[in-house]
């Protein structure tokens, strides 16, 4: 469990902190660049390609490392090789983190606010993640619009962290091993990281000169 969750931590920080402060940076620019015709559309959807990329990237050195020497169970919740699979959910928890940045950038009005901004994204993801307390039916429902949440899910389920926890610990049906319970926690990172770009792109039509009535 602690494995899983410095991966889960380590994603959801290096995701964050890597797009923070990319659209803050860049608002004036993007200002004129948006007078000239610039697509909001296009703008935002190059950061999350590149970002992405480096997220990838980032993770698959981020399992290879951390679990080097682990024993792996014999076979993921879904795919053949555990070893693909948890890079896959880290790789996914990484990349959402980042969008969740990429929004965050897009809706503060400095760049001083994105330090804080991280610290408080990467604790209450942390907290939310479900490996460090028992959520209760409050917290339960928060943490459904957490990506640390899902992605712990997603590696928890590949371990079937459930089988290898002490009889007297807590459990979670999240991360039952098999495939509909890793397929879910994928998806619902995917879904959750359109509905951030989606925010993030609302927040740039908004900002836009003549409020988004030119170009998108």
């Amino acid at each position: 469990e602690t494995t899983l969750l410095f991966l889960a931590i380590i994603a959801s920080l290096t995701g964050a902190a890597s797009s923070l402060r990319e659209l803050i940076k860049e608002r004036e620019m993007y200002l004129r660049e948006r007078t000239a015709g610039l697509s909001s559309g296009a703008y935002l959807l190059s950061k999350v390609l590149v970002l992405g990329l480096i997220g990838c990237l980032q993770a698959a050195l981020l399992v290879l490392t951390g679990v080097a020497g682990v024993r792996m169970p014999a076979h993921g919740a879904l795919l053949t090789s555990p070893l693909l699979e948890l890079l896959i959910g880290v790789a996914v928890l990484t990349v959402t983190s980042m969008t969740l940045g990429l929004m965050v950038s897009a809706l503060v009005s400095s760049s001083e606010k994105t330090m804080q901004a991280l610290v408080m994204l990467t604790l209450v993801q942390v907290m939310l993640s479900g490996g460090v307390l028992s959520l209760g039916i409050v917290l339960k429902q928060l943490a459904y619009l957490a990506p640390a949440r899902w992605g712990f899910a997603a590696t928890a389920a590949t371990v079937d962290l459930n089988a290898i926890m002490p009889a007297d610990a807590k459990t979670d049906p999240l991360w039952a091993h098999r495939p509909s319970a890793w397929l879910t926690a994928i998806l619902a990172q995917v879904v959750l990281a359109a509905v951030f770009v989606l925010i993030a792109w609302w927040q740039l039509m908004r900002i836009s000169p003549g409020h988004g009535r030119g170009r998108r």
